[in-house]
């Protein structure tokens, strides 16, 4: 069996593509293991969502890898959005090449600053995962310039 680099997978750009790569039927059947990406793993968390402050409807997708961390966190469901659509500081992100909204929340009984990473596809805003910053979490990503605001 050849190295993932050298199979038809590694010339797919999507799961369509990968699909439709694989024998149909007859010869050897192989099984690739494709990476996990936020943007292909996704679940639309409701139906028409947007943002009211923009003119183009935006959709609010969570993906899989957030919607893990807010059972594992024990975060609800509808904060990640609420922090989106409120929050007063977007940062993008140099090393990862994604997005941040900060926003002020109460988190197991403490007023926290939690940051929800997000990237931006088209009209649609999958947000990627989200966590509670640690003290001076944020000044250090923004002084050495890591997280510049938006």
């Amino acid at each position: 069996m050849q190295g993932f680099g050298n199979t038809p997978a590694a010339l797919a750009d999507d799961f369509t593509t990968l699909f439709t790569l694989l024998p149909a039927s007859g010869g050897p059947r192989y099984f690739y293991r494709v990476p996990t990406c936020p943007s292909k793993s996704i679940e639309v968390d409701e139906v028409g969502d947007t943002l009211s402050n923009q003119m183009n409807k935006i959709r609010i997708i969570y993906s899989a890898h957030l919607e893990f961390r807010l059972k594992i966190r024990d975060i609800p469901r509808q904060l990640p959005k609420r922090i989106f659509e409120t929050a007063k500081e977007h940062y993008f992100d140099n090393q990862t090449r994604n997005y941040a909204a900060v926003g002020k929340v109460i988190y197991k009984g403490r007023n926290r600053e939690m940051a929800v990473i997000y990237e931006q596809i088209y009209d649609q805003i999958v947000l990627i995962t989200i966590h509670p910053l640690k003290h001076l979490q944020k000044l250090h990503r923004i002084k050495s310039r890591r997280w510049q605001r938006v």
